[in-house]
């Protein structure tokens, strides 16, 4: 990883030497490479700056041409950071640029990130055609990563519908596909998933075994959000006690709104979660406040700040 940072500072220092002289390939190499060091390290925020840049450059030059990936890539960083409108312009983008190139074979990962954008907007129903038809095409590709990816997010879908036994039939179905070839940060996504299904379910003993198992991977990987998330759940079980409540709104609320990924999801579902929970037990004041907050986090996922600023 050093070697790595050591090697992209010397470029960035000769590219400055080099100044307009420097080619528009070269300059769209390095930010390509820059921001892909960015994501290593979960630095959404930069790595957005420079897949933007990239973006500039090959769009001004008359040798580069429009690369899908490159638009892929920024959708989905779009997506991490909350804004799932921004997202799916970039997925159109890539879906031309896609189709205009016969070498690509219209690969189904991007139709499945244009999904991805609709799930985010609350059009589950579009997003789970999508999916089906991108399952199906990943499917006569034998695109294997492909295929547990869709299995997943229909699953996801199911879930969000409200529909946790269908839901966890997929999570096993993708389970069984997939085997041991997820490397530890999907793994941990699949994990969470699966015991948020459970928590639905009411299946407490085995969405404890879940989150244990989720909880030791996510340590070992050091990736915050997910150890956050697995608490979350842990403290959801738990809702009816206060300490619990606690937790979920002093600190996973606050933690996950400001994290620079997709879990910032996460945190307008615990609002949800905890108003209806609120209401049921009649506390009007908390599930108001629960209800400005889901407010506060959807203007920030639409607009990029706080309502007032």
């Amino acid at each position: 990883m050093a070697a790595i940072v050591q090697r992209m500072d010397k470029a960035e220092a000769l590219l400055n030497v080099l100044g307009d002289e420097a080619s528009t390939e070269a300059r769209y190499l390095y930010h390509r490479n820059k921001c892909r060091l960015f994501e290593y390290k979960h630095d959404f925020l930069n790595a957005l700056v420079h897949r933007l840049k990239s973006v500039d450059l090959s769009d001004s030059s008359s040798i580069l041409k429009p690369d899908a990936l490159l638009y892929c890539e920024i959708a989905l960083v779009y997506i991490n950071i909350g804004r799932p409108s921004y997202a799916l312009l970039y997925t159109e983008k890539a879906l031309m640029a896609d189709n205009n190139d016969s070498t690509l074979a219209n690969r189904p990962h991007i139709k499945m990130t244009q999904a991805t954008c609709y799930i985010f907007l609350g059009e589950l129903d579009r997003a789970k055609l999508i999916y089906e038809e991108s399952l199906a095409r990943a499917k006569s590709l034998n695109h294997k990563m492909a295929i547990g990816t869709a299995i997943i997010d229909l699953g996801d879908i199911e879930l969000r519908k409200g529909h946790p036994e269908k839901a966890i039939k997929l999570f096993n179905q993708a389970e069984a596909h997939f085997g041991n070839s997820l490397d530890a940060f999907l793994r941990c996504l699949f994990l969470y998933m699966k015991a948020k299904c459970l928590l639905r379910l009411k299946k407490f003993d085995e969405c404890e075994k879940i989150i244990k198992e989720g909880m030791a991977l996510a340590n070992e990987t050091g990736y915050e959000p997910y150890i956050i998330c697995f608490k979350m759940i842990e403290h959801l079980i738990n809702i009816k006690n206060p300490e619990s409540q606690k937790y979920l709104e002093q600190v996973a609320i606050p933690f996950l709104r400001n994290s620079n990924s997709a879990v910032r999801y996460e945190a307008l579902e615990i609002c949800h979660i905890l108003e209806a929970y609120y209401k049921k037990i009649r506390s009007k004041m908390k599930a108001l406040t629960m209800a400005a907050v889901a407010r506060d986090i959807l203007h920030e996922m639409t607009f990029g700040c706080a309502p007032g600023i």
